[in-house]
């Protein structure tokens, strides 16, 4: 959603309402939607994404991202190795890939920090903190509500004798 909002805001932008935009505009969206495909290198995903119709066009885009620093220039060297690879290279290079992720040690999650709270403070509130309460005690008898609707002589109506 994110992505393709930011698509259609460039072609308001910067295409406006030209005629052919159709055409062109579909292709432009099918070569960029395939931009974060491009980071998934294991599994089938290559293996489907480099016989995908436009791959060349996705790719060359690709290529031009990293030449500008948009993206890291190994992700698009290694999509040029696997696209003209035969299958059994092609296959070494997503196991060689796999390897070298899991010999990475994992990087903790940086813990989220929102408009109203710092890193190395407390959350920030216009109200005092909340107080807990405490176990309730058990004083054998119950609140006065019998279930059974009535006012807790457990003979019902308003209590008031007739």
């Amino acid at each position: 959603p994110a992505l393709t909002e930011a698509i259609d805001d460039v072609f308001n932008l910067r295409i406006g309402d030209v005629s052919g935009r159709g055409k062109l505009a579909a292709d432009m969206r099918e070569i960029w939607m395939m931009q974060p495909r491009f980071d998934k290198r294991v599994g089938a995903t290559p293996f489907s994404l480099v016989e995908h119709l436009r791959f060349r066009a996705g790719f060359d885009f690709l290529r031009l991202r990293a030449d500008v620093g948009e993206v890291d220039i190994t992700l698009a060297d290694w999509w040029q190795e696997f696209s003209m690879a035969d299958m059994g290279v092609r296959e070494d290079l997503v196991q060689q890939l796999r390897l070298e992720q899991r010999a990475q040690p994992k990087a903790k999650a940086e813990p989220r920090v929102d408009a109203k709270t710092d890193a190395n403070t407390e959350p920030k509130t216009d109200r005092p903190p909340r107080r807990r309460r405490g176990p309730r005690r058990d004083t054998g008898q119950r609140s006065g509500n019998d279930g059974g609707g009535g006012n807790g002589n457990g003979h019902g109506g308003s209590g008031i004798e007739q």
